[in-house]
């Protein structure tokens, strides 16, 4: 089944998104919850493979997966859907900016990651995007502890901004998980990978671990339907997965 949004045709719809872009969160309303088949993503049943991606994780890893049994993933253009930045645990943020109280921001104490959903910009645990089917870890390998220290100051700024449903890359009042992704990698050239597109889509940030040079990222795991690839697989797997 192919998606009716494509990389394609999004230049060409834009126009007409911007003007009815309360269908975008009417979709979101009515459609959020709609399961397609099933309630859970593949990996969500292997709880040994999760506990495996979990602890591979770093701080400011960057997650990307898809949700092909909801009903909203065929609605987003492209094979990743939804994009996050995996934080670590409290203590391993207070390093980066003392004094902030990361463990009120979550419900869920222990592994953090940082995402703008329906619900807003918000703090929640790791395990619960890895309810799905496909998912890749891109790493900055070329981080800074000054940068890790100015992302972690941004994160915390973004915590409780409403969510952006329009996919304006100009708002600073909003965010949308792309978007949120590339506010805090500020040094990462994520925009260059756009083309045609109007805005950000997490297959744009995926595409900088196919690129070679100081800004790009490195992919340090990938699970597709299900099943984690050995690391020699990704690079080729990835750009398979991201070609159209």
């Amino acid at each position: 089944m192919k998606k009716p949004f494509t990389h394609e045709r999004l230049p060409y719809l834009w126009p007409l998104f911007l003007r009815m872009q309360f269908l975008s969160f009417a979709a979101g309303a009515l459609f959020g919850k709609i399961r397609l088949g099933r309630k859970h993503g593949l990996l969500n049943e292997n709880v040994s493979l999760q506990k495996q991606i979990i602890s591979s994780l770093k701080p400011f890893d960057i997650l990307l997966h898809n949700t092909p049994f909801c009903l909203t993933d065929w609605l987003i253009p492209g094979f990743f859907t939804h994009a996050s930045v995996y934080l670590g645990r409290p203590e391993d943020l207070q390093q980066f900016l003392p004094g902030f109280l990361w463990q009120d921001t979550c419900s869920i104490k222990g592994q953090m990651l940082i995402e703008s959903n329906r619900e807003g910009v918000l703090v929640r645990g790791v395990d619960q995007f890895l309810d799905c089917d496909s998912l890749v870890v891109l790493r900055d390998p070329h981080i800074t502890q000054q940068q890790r220290r100015l992302m972690a100051q941004n994160a915390s700024s973004q915590i409780g901004k409403k969510y952006e449903y329009g996919f304006s890359l100009e708002t600073k009042q909003r965010q949308f998980c792309a978007k949120l992704v590339a506010d805090l990698f500020q040094h990462i050239p994520f925009l260059d990978n756009l083309r045609n597109s109007p805005t950000l889509l997490p297959d744009h940030i995926g595409q900088m671990a196919l690129r070679p040079g100081s800004n790009s990222l490195q992919a340090v795991e990938l699970c597709l339907n299900g099943i984690c690839l050995p690391r020699r697989q990704i690079s080729a797997a990835l750009a398979s997965a991201l070609t159209y």
